[in-house]
């Protein structure tokens, strides 16, 4: 059975998935249509909600915006009126009967996230945060606008592509699959085969993590640093191999949180003054 079949049956499915994924991108771009269409092509409006959902009656009027996910599980009876943001997320049938009047900025959602222990996936159990595809106003806009979500995901950029004058066009990207590595057990990604792609693009932020800091600082002070490439320090304080010299925060640890920086900050400060002046207060 697949996941689209899944929704409909009311089962729990993966929702991101080539099946889904076109059924939404088909509502989007018809709820697309609809919103920028005037009030006055009343004709052309109706023709696109009869073509969205799975039943419509005589009269029926919907006030721009209007979202849903799918469009063909709603169901309105004659004489229907939704006014202004009216949302449907028909992930099970919603039905509606005759002479029905919804007020302006009502949701209906039938849609929820396994949260229970029994509906969660083996490696996510309860009471970890739910792994879960969330898409926010931002991205909402970019798929209006665009016709397509605007994240990609396993993805790396393997080329910078320029024109003749040096200015980029372009990156060359690659899609990755995760596998095991036979030696030391470990997830590792492989690219995978004839998925190479160019992405056209004026404009490139890197936005990149680390693990420590650069080796230059260590080097230059002759300290010694831990598998992670962070200065080592004693352990529970933070003195380092090399007399009068103290590590704290992200050199200490690798990369972390600000609050981790700041109490680190102050710890290393009360070591170093105990260090000077024989106590601290």
């Amino acid at each position: 059975m697949g996941d689209l079949e899944k929704m409909k049956a009311g089962l729990w499915l993966h929702a991101i998935c080539p099946e889904i994924g076109g059924a939404l991108l088909r509502t989007e771009e018809l709820v697309f249509r609809l919103n920028q269409l005037p009030p006055s092509r009343r004709e052309e409006r109706e023709a696109i909600i009869r073509q969205l959902f799975g039943h419509v009656g005589k009269s029926v009027c919907i006030h721009s915006p209007f979202h849903c996910d799918f469009g063909a599980q709603i169901s309105v009876g004659d004489h229907f009126v939704g006014n202004f943001n009216l949302t449907i997320l028909d992930e099970a049938p919603v039905t509606i009967g005759d002479h029905v009047f919804i007020g302006p900025n009502v949701g209906i959602y039938t849609v929820n996230h396994a949260l229970l222990p029994d509906q969660r996936a083996d490696d996510n159990r309860w009471p970890e945060w739910p792994r879960v595809c969330k898409t926010d106003y931002g991205q909402e806009e970019a798929v209006a606008v665009f016709g397509r979500d605007p994240r990609i995901y396993q993805t790396t950029v393997k080329e910078l592509l320029t024109d003749s004058e040096g200015n980029l066009r372009a990156v060359k990207v690659v899609r990755l699959e995760a596998g095991t590595d036979k030696k030391t057990g470990r997830t590792v990604m492989h690219e995978v085969a004839g998925s190479e792609e160019e992405l056209p693009c004026q404009l490139l932020l890197i936005a990149a993590g680390f693990l420590g800091p650069q080796a230059y600082v260590a080097e230059t002070f002759g300290l010694e640093r831990t598998p992670r490439s962070c200065v080592s320090t004693a352990p529970g304080g933070y003195a380092t191999n090399v007399p009068k010299v103290f590590a704290a925060g992200d050199m200490r640890r690798g990369q972390s949180l600000v609050v981790w920086a700041i109490q680190e900050g102050r710890a290393a400060a009360h070591e170093v003054d105990t260090f000077l002046m024989g106590y601290s207060n």
